[in-house]
C-alpha cells in the first residue's frame, strides 16, 4: 500500500518510545523470509514489546501462537520529531489497526491515507488523546 503521513509529529512524550519500536521492527522487517519456527519466535519477541506500549494493538490484535505485529512500523523513520515514511509501498495488513496504532503517538492534526493499487485511499485523522476518526476528501481534515 501507498502511504502518506501528513502533519505528523509525534507527541514529545512518547518520542523516545516510537523511536524504539522503529528501530526494532526496521531490524525485523524480513521476518516474514523466516523458516516457520524462527518466525514465530521473532514474532512473538515484537508482540511482547509492542503490546505493553500499545493499547491501540493490544485491544485489537488478539494474543495467538503466531501474533500477527505491524511489520509496516520497520517503514517509518521519525526525525526532528516528524514521523515519515522511509518508501513506498509498504506492507500495510490491517490499515485501521495501523491508523489508530499510529493515532497513540501523533499530535492532533495528523493524517494518515493509505491506498492499494485500483482502490480508492483510506484516510484518518487523529482528533485528540489518540483518538482517530475516518475522513474523506468531502468532510475534509477537522
Amino acid at each position: 500500500m501507498t502511504c502518506l503521513l501528513t502533519n505528523a509529529q509525534v507527541l514529545p512524550a512518547r518520542r523516545e518510545t516510537l523511536d524504539r519500536l522503529i528501530h526494532l521492527f526496521f531490524r525485523n522487517r524480513t521476518v516474514t523470509l523466516l523458516d516457520g519456527w524462527t518466525r514465530n519466535l521473532h514474532l512473538r519477541e515484537l508482540d511482547a514489546s509492542l503490546r505493553p506500549k500499545s493499547a491501540a494493538y493490544d485491544t485489537a490484535t488478539p494474543a495467538s501462537r503466531a501474533p500477527n505485529v505491524p511489520l509496516e512500523l520497520g517503514y517509518l523513520r521519525l526525525e526532528r520529531g516528524t514521523l515519515d515514511v522511509l518508501g513506498n509501498p509498504i506492507p500495510v495488513t490491517d490499515p485501521e489497526r495501523f491508523a489508530h496504532i499510529l493515532g497513540e503517538f501523533l499530535e492532533p492534526g495528523a493524517t494518515l491515507s493509505l491506498q492499494a493499487p485500483g482502490q480508492a485511499p483510506q484516510r484518518w485523522q487523529v482528533v485528540d488523546d489518540g483518538q482517530v476518526v475516518p475522513w474523506s476528501d468531502a468532510s475534509g481534515p477537522r
